[in-house]
């Protein structure tokens, strides 16, 4: 069952964790699109704001938050 919209707030947050993301691993959004197997252009829109992230995606951005800071403890 897809996700409920979400507050604008609550989306401007999620965006600017898959902004910080994309850039704390230095790729593009195509880069990071063909990652999340999705287009290069509902990554945009997620990015701007325009769509709210599907779960799914939101799984996948925790857990690459948490594998980067633990790289960043081991350092």
């Amino acid at each position: 069952m897809p996700r409920q919209s979400t507050s604008p707030t609550a989306r401007a947050r999620e965006s600017a964790r898959l902004i910080k993301l994309r850039e704390a691993l230095g790729v593009t959004q195509i880069d990071l699109a063909k990652e999340f197997k999705v287009t290069r252009n509902a990554l945009g829109m997620w990015e701007r704001g325009e769509r709210t992230i599907p779960g799914p995606v939101l799984k996948l951005i925790e857990l690459y938050e948490e594998r980067l800071a633990s790289k960043k403890a081991k350092s």
